[in-house]
């Protein structure tokens, strides 16, 4: 049996959970909804037990050992209350602040992911209007290509040259290839007013001048086959590894160009201007030279099989391991030519002036083939049978058409 202490006690733990219970205003068939209600609840029958199980201890102790005073009772009843009430805390605390924990992080994972997307929506979105803006760009410099107005070409074939290197024009290849086309219609000019006559191309110069300032991308390829560029001034232009086979560069000025491994076969610049221009690695088979300028110009590892250099002006420049295979070199000015690996099996050497014997003995021949040595030596030259075993320089124009094709 319980004291009437004990008894009111309890009366009031009811009466406090009965008003916790009013005090939530959640509906009372809807009780389980609320995890604030369910933590109370379980919590106050926690401490319920516990206060039952200390009045216990204490009638139980009340009838063993008399001799202990009420203070002493409560005081142990206060203590085994205090810490079943911090196990309570820790047991409902510590998970309740692990979830809000994680449900925080969860936010924050979403808040970043929602950004994150946002984000790239509107870089798309800006590339996507940059594209149609270049797009229109395009669309109305080729309207302007077409106007009748010298002026309004011009513009025309500004911007299209500038779209070619802008990184958010799509397709530029084909940007490239419609200026190309545009190129290759144009037709020289020819001035009858000086003496002796010349042509003028002015807008293939200011399409090629503008086009190649700047290097063109690797993926790039400018076509420029059977193009008919006479009298054209193209110099300082960045024309590296563009086509230019069978193209008509006829008195044309390409002095301090960049012609490096570009594909000139079988085109005529004959009396052309190729001083101090670049022509590394270039394809240069059955091209018409003659009494082309190519003073102090870099012909290193070029292939001129079967070129015509008769009458050309080859002083200073330097033909390291350049191919001459078969080609004409009939008066042709070799004066501090460097001739270092260079192979001139089968060349024509007839006339040549400024060639002396030092310069020949750094030439080679095919080491294979028989009667592959240079034709009509000066007579004060003697060629060195032991240039057939000096073995050539590897050509590297084979290796950059295969690169270029296999790209």
């Amino acid at each position: 049996m319980l004291s009437s202490e004990s008894t009111s006690r309890l009366a009031s733990i009811n009466a406090a959970i009965k008003a916790l219970s009013e005090a939530d205003k959640v509906p009372i068939k809807h009780w389980y909804r609320s995890p604030i209600l369910w933590i109370v609840v379980s919590s106050v029958a926690i401490l319920s037990l516990a206060a039952l199980s200390a009045l216990w201890l204490d009638q139980t102790s009340g009838q063993t050992t008399h001799f202990q005073n009420a203070l002493d009772r409560w005081h142990r009843i206060g203590e085994l209350i205090r810490n079943i009430g911090l196990f309570i805390l820790g047991a409902v605390g510590l998970p309740l602040a692990i979830w809000r924990s994680w449900l925080a992080q969860e936010q924050h994972g979403t808040n970043q992911a929602q950004l994150t997307a946002q984000q790239a929506a509107t870089a798309q979105s800006d590339a996507q209007h940059r594209a149609n803006q270049a797009q229109e760009r395009f669309t109305r410099a080729v309207d302007h290509l077409k106007d009748d107005d010298e002026i309004v070409k011009r513009g025309g074939i500004m911007t299209l040259a500038r779209l070619v290197h802008d990184p958010e024009m799509p397709d530029r290849q084909d940007v490239l290839d419609m200026l190309s086309a545009f190129i290759k219609g144009l037709e020289p000019l020819r001035i009858e007013a000086v003496f002796p006559p010349t042509w003028v191309n002015p807008l293939a110069e200011l399409a090629i001048k503008t086009l190649c300032q700047t290097p063109l991308d690797d993926s790039l390829r400018l076509d420029l086959r059977h193009c008919d560029l006479t009298g054209a001034d193209l110099t300082e232009a960045d024309l590296t590894a563009a086509n230019l086979a069978e193209a008509k560069l006829i008195r044309a000025d390409l002095s301090h160009s960049d012609l490096a491994a570009a594909d000139l076969s079988e085109a005529d610049l004959t009396g052309a201007s190729l001083r101090r221009t670049s022509l590394k690695y270039a394809n240069l088979i059955e091209t018409d030279l003659t009494t082309a300028e190519l003073t102090w110009t870099d012909l290193t590892e070029c292939d001129l099989t079967e070129a015509n250099l008769t009458g050309a002006n080859l002083t200073r420049a330097d033909l390291t391991g350049a191919v001459l295979e078969h080609s004409d070199l009939t008066e042709a000015n070799l004066d501090g030519t460097i001739l270092t690996s260079t192979d001139l099996s089968g060349a024509n050497l007839d006339s040549v002036s400024g060639l002396v014997q030092a310069q020949l003995d750094l030439a080679c021949q095919e080491p294979f083939r028989k009667n592959s040595k240079p034709k009509n030596l000066p007579d004060e030259l003697i060629w060195d049978e032991q240039a057939s075993i000096r073995v050539r320089p590897v050509n590297r124009l084979l290796i950059f058409r295969a690169v270029s094709q296999a790209a």
